[in-house]
């Protein structure tokens, strides 16, 4: 992965080159800004899931299908997604 950031010479705070981002009329744009745009359609994703997968577990359960394909599959995906926040909170991401 090609990062655009890089810790500061003070090491205090993560900069970025000139080049990767344009500012025209108090409006940002550039690659930089589109990658942070990816990342944060991502992270949106993953914590709507965090919060629909467990209702979605729950309604199988409800209606007595917890030895089905379906609820096997949403659980591995809780799991993955469950992992996947932990690391987020890690880095100070949710």
């Amino acid at each position: 992965m090609e990062r655009f950031t890089r810790l500061s010479e003070d090491r205090d705070r993560y900069v970025a080159e000139a080049g990767s981002m344009t500012v025209s009329d108090g409006i940002c744009s550039g690659e930089i800004i589109e990658r942070l745009a990816r990342f944060e359609n991502m992270l949106e994703h993953i914590m709507k899931e965090h919060e629909e997968l467990p209702k979605e577990l729950q309604t199988l359960r409800d209606a007595e299908k917890t030895k089905t394909y379906k609820y096997r599959e949403v659980f591995t995906r809780k799991l993955m997604n469950d992992s996947f926040v932990v690391e987020l909170m890690g880095f100070g991401l949710k």
